[in-house]
């Protein structure tokens, strides 16, 4: 798994950060890949495409900068790499390398690298097919989830404890359900209504333990749209909400939920998915 304390806790700058997380050479990353893509604008520290933003009031009550069971360690690593540039407050694992084809015009190809495939996203894949498989095997969830905070966490093994059932159950069963619309940082909760279809998700530790998966995927995500699929999955009904605009609520039974085919075969005669 990647060791952040190792990998990061000397460096500063921005370009460094990328580098480091987009190795080859870390036997975590199982998959790296390149693309025609402004992610990196869109993701960084750039006062650009600010709508796309990882806002201040997310960060520090729904992601890296909140208190939660994987906070057993003293927190995130990946917190003290917040880059706070308004309401964007990304951190630095994408960036943009741009190729010029007319320098003079300032014409050329925006490229990024990502990582598609980590051995950190894989583990908690793993931990949740424990979670729900016919054994429910909780321990060895637990086993993965504590991996994967120790290799996260400012604290190291050594010196930190591992998280327990008994303390991710009463985090959880403390906690009230996120509303679809939010409405005031009040409104805000980790612990989200699961609505899955096709199979069922058990009250109490199952659903307490699915609601860390939940969340630790959405923090070893971040930036890369990985967060979409858990909330298809799990018909976990959220809001957008807009500054000046009505907010946009999307149920768990929203057609949008649905991609929508290409414009080429809907204009070839293919039925286009509905929309509201």
């Amino acid at each position: 798994m990647r060791h952040w304390e190792e990998d990061f806790g000397e460096l500063s700058l921005v370009s460094d950060v990328v580098s480091q997380y987009t190795s080859e050479k870390k036997v975590a990353n199982l998959l790296i890949s390149t693309a025609f893509s402004e992610s990196g604008y869109v993701t960084g520290p750039w006062d650009i495409y600010k709508r796309y933003g990882h806002g201040q009031e997310i960060y520090k009550h729904q992601t890296i900068d909140t208190y939660g069971p994987w906070s057993v360690r003293g927190g995130l690593m990946m917190a003290n790499f917040i880059i706070s540039v308004l309401q964007k407050n990304p951190f630095p694992k994408i960036t943009t390398f741009f190729e010029y084809t007319d320098k003079a015009n300032n014409i050329g190809y925006a490229h990024t690298v990502v990582v598609p495939f980590t051995t950190d996203e894989t583990i908690l894949c793993r931990a949740e097919a424990y979670v729900l498989s016919s054994q429910h095997n909780y321990e060895k969830a637990l086993e993965d989830i504590n991996n994967w905070i120790v290799y996260h966490s400012v604290i190291s093994e050594d010196e930190g404890a591992d998280l327990t059932l008994e303390a991710l159950n009463s985090f959880y069963d403390a906690l009230p359900y996120e509303p679809a619309l939010v409405n005031t940082v009040a409104d805000r909760s980790l612990k989200k209504k699961l609505n899955p279809e096709g199979f069922t998700v058990n009250a109490g530790t199952e659903e307490n333990l699915i609601q860390l998966i939940l969340q630790l995927r959405r923090l070893e995500g971040l930036q890369e749209g990985l967060r979409w699929y858990d909330l298809k999955r799990y018909g976990i009904e959220f809001s957008h909400n807009r500054a000046g605009n009505v907010p946009i609520v999307l149920t768990k039974d929203d057609p949008r939920r649905a991609i929508q085919l290409p414009p080429d075969v809907i204009n070839a005669g293919m039925k286009a998915n509905p929309r509201n």
